[in-house]
């Protein structure tokens, strides 16, 4: 939909929508230059926060939409954007109206805004919208979850989880948000956190669009949604995410008709098609920083494997094929050499004779006659298989041993910090260091931890008797582990004390030294976690 603005037309990514989403905030105390009359119009810090956000939050989700239709751009709205000659009742209500989600920035300033709580009624009664799907929270300050909107919280009255941009902090403590006052690229929780939200911002956009294409676009077919996670009627697939292999040149058209297939079903496809992948590295690449994102791997594969990496039987083809295998990623393979037996290249006919023969219980090769036969068989099994990315936040409670005085330690816990960032995660890092005997109680962060999706203990010096204490308190506190979660132990170099461990979870990674050990920590703590997270 359009509207004239500043001369230019502004077109939402939804085309039945004026705005593709709305956002909800409240303005922090004005800034004291507004009391000595400088005559300078200046936004409070905490507008000037939102700003920046929406504006990252913007990009981020036309990224993963991969659309660069000028005519298909994500429109948010925000009160700066307000017309001075309309009453501001009806204008806010007529923005509302005309809005497909609402993100809600939460502080303590909301809660206290009646505006803010009128904004979110006149959003949760537009039309027959249903559910909670639509209105994403921002948890920019600490708040009092006691006070928040019924409309912000569960059937059984829990506050939303929501997507968590500020440190755990006691509701009473200011705290402020990642990336105050004004986000930059080396803010690293902000980033992290935000490309989540991007991400499951892009699925419901996505449902959105296949429900308003499939069902007519009518309002009440377009604006029904139920309590779970999609709307009513769409397929499961839509909105899901898949990783794209790299192919032999001489498939690049089948490629690029299976990415254009699945993207115009409402699928996110990776790598982006700005993503140059023609190469071992690139390759490799591709992995690292797509597996926290995808939910199955789609390849291609005909009589021409490469000759790369060295020393891999089945080139290219067995390399992805095993690195998605590794990650207990589903992998969708269409082989289209018509007689393998006829492959000239004998390590590659082997590898695929062998491939071919764990098929039936792998299900990894099927025959297709066309992209179009493919492509609806990728559809299909995502239609069976339940979305395997958790809802809300995603993030990690790591507790760390680690002095910040110590170089070592610091490049010890710096590391696993940044393998759990490029999974698109945040992590959550309690103060052992400052608490007496190295201990504290964690019972004050029994809310992060009941809603991270992967808790951590970082050891280091093989301090056995610290972790096995931490570890007894978290399973207090979770009532005695949730399966659902990735629960890894990694034990720094060996140096204060000896002997072997008895493991509280068996899941332990002992490395000595860091620079030699960085990239196995790496691989097992990303590994671990893409396991737990696939298994949900």
């Amino acid at each position: 939909m359009r509207e004239a603005k500043g001369g230019l037309l502004a077109v939402s990514y939804l085309k039945n929508y004026q705005y593709d989403i709305f956002v909800s905030y409240a303005h922090g105390p004005a800034p004291a230059v507004a009391y000595h009359g400088a005559g300078a119009q200046r936004q409070d810090l905490l507008s000037n926060w939102t700003r920046k956000f929406a504006d990252d939050l913007r990009d981020q989700i036309e990224i993963h939409l991969g659309t660069k239709d000028p005519a298909r751009r994500v429109q948010i709205w925000m009160d700066p954007d307000l017309e001075g000659h309309k009453p501001i009742t009806a204008a806010l209500k007529e923005k509302i109206e005309l809005s497909a989600l609402m993100l809600v920035v939460m502080s303590p300033f909301y809660l206290g805004s009646t505006w803010c709580r009128q904004e979110l009624e006149w959003f949760a009664t537009a039309g027959s919208r249903g559910g909670d799907d639509r209105v994403f929270v921002v948890r920019a300050f600490p708040s009092d979850e006691i006070g928040w909107p019924d409309a912000l919280k569960d059937a059984s009255g829990v506050a939303l989880s929501g997507y968590c941009f500020h440190a755990p902090t006691d509701v009473d403590e200011p705290g402020e948000p990642h990336g105050w006052p004004r986000p930059t690229e080396v803010d690293r929780e902000y980033w992290s956190q935000l490309k989540v939200l991007a991400r499951h911002i892009t699925k419901q956009l996505k449902q959105i669009d296949w429900l308003e294409a499939n069902q007519g676009g009518t309002e009440s077919s377009r604006i029904q949604t139920t309590a779970g996670d999609k709307p009513s009627g769409v397929p499961p697939f839509v909105g899901r995410s898949v990783l794209l292999g790299f192919m032999h040149d001489t498939l690049d058209e089948v490629r690029d008709e299976i990415r254009e297939t699945l993207s115009r079903s409402g699928m996110t496809v990776y790598p982006l098609e700005s993503d140059e992948i023609c190469d071992e590295a690139s390759v490799k690449a591709m992995f690292d920083n797509y597996l926290g994102k995808v939910e199955a791997f789609v390849l291609v594969a005909n009589e021409y494997c490469g000759k790369w990496p060295r020393g891999q039987n089945g080139g290219f083809v067995s390399f992805q094929v095993q690195r998605a295998r590794e990650n207990n990623l589903p992998c969708y393979l269409w082989l289209q050499a018509e007689d393998p037996a006829r492959i000239k290249q004998p390590e590659y006919r082997t590898y695929l004779e062998t491939l071919i023969s764990q098929a039936s219980d792998a299900q990894l090769i099927l025959q297709h006659d066309d992209v179009a036969s493919f492509t609806a068989y990728v559809k299909g099994e995502l239609n069976r298989k339940k979305a395997t990315s958790p809802d809300g936040e995603q993030f990690a409670v790591v507790c760390s041993n680690c002095s910040s005085q110590k170089p070592t330690h610091r490049n010890f816990q710096e590391l696993v910090l940044t393998t759990i960032g490029e999974t698109d995660r945040w992590a959550v890092v309690p103060d052992f260091e400052n608490a007496p005997n190295g201990q504290i109680r964690l019972e004050a962060l029994k809310q992060e931890i009941d809603r991270a999706d992967t808790v951590i203990l970082l050891c280091f010096d093989q301090d056995w008797i610290w972790a096995q204490y931490v570890w007894r308190e978290l399973k207090q506190i979770s009532g005695n582990g949730d399966a659902r979660k990735a629960q890894i132990l990694v034990a720094g170099p060996e140096d204060q004390r000896k002997g072997s461990l008895r493991a509280p979870n068996g899941k332990v990674r002992t490395v000595n030294g860091i620079d030699v050990a960085a990239n196995l920590v790496k691989e097992e703590l990303k590994r671990e976690i893409l396991s737990a997270i696939n298994a949900r």
